[in-house]
């Protein structure tokens, strides 16, 4: 995990606020029509003291969709999600 990439997105004042990563989704590369790269994305809230570690599970999400910017009803539909 690049730590500078993730820290670059939550500024921090002083070094007694970390972000702390609350859950994760992967998007493999068969998720299509949208990245042809395997991606993931992260949830985080801004907290006091060091940060926590990433969660032990995430989503994992698979599947086509029907078109690129389809709504959160179709997603939940078209695509498969798993806890991994």
């Amino acid at each position: 995990m690049n730590w500078t990439f993730l820290l670059s997105a939550f500024p921090v004042r002083n070094f007694s606020n970390w972000p702390r990563v609350i859950d994760g989704w992967v998007l493999d590369d068969d998720v299509q029509p949208l990245f042809p790269v395997p991606s993931c994305v992260l949830f985080a809230r801004a907290g006091r003291g060091p940060g926590k570690p990433l969660p032990d599970k995430v989503r994992r999400y698979s599947g086509t969709l029907l078109h690129r910017d389809a709504p959160e009803e179709m997603a939940d539909k078209t695509l498969k999600m798993t806890t991994v």
